[in-house]
């Protein structure tokens, strides 16, 4: 994270893929209050992320929306899924990156 502190572009990716995994990770644990604490932390990288380096990367698009489904904002989860699907010229529903997103957060909301 101290790279996106320090206004480090490229560190805005690798914040937001890091904090998403730890929230995944934490969920694994049970840890589900830290764990949306983190997956916050993620929304806001990837949102700056689009802001000030790129909004047309399909694969962000998958990682944002990892980071919302995990705070059970599924309909904004769902909406950056068809997004990432739309950029990257994928089937939204058939995807397996997109399924296996789906199965994730399906498995960290529970």
């Amino acid at each position: 994270m101290k790279e996106v502190k320090n206004s480090v572009l490229s560190g805005y990716y690798s914040a937001g893929v890091g904090a998403v995994n730890h929230a995944y990770q934490l969920t694994k644990s049970k840890k589900i209050k830290l764990a949306k604490i983190w997956a916050q932390k993620s929304e806001e990288c990837w949102e700056q992320y689009f802001k000030k380096v790129d909004s047309s990367y399909h694969d962000a698009w998958l990682w944002y929306a990892f980071s919302l489904g995990i705070q059970g904002k599924l309909k904004e989860f769902e909406n950056a899924l068809k997004k990432s699907a739309l950029l990257g010229k994928l089937d939204h529903l058939n995807d397996p990156a997109l399924k296996k997103i789906r199965k994730m957060v399906s498995e960290s909301t529970k």
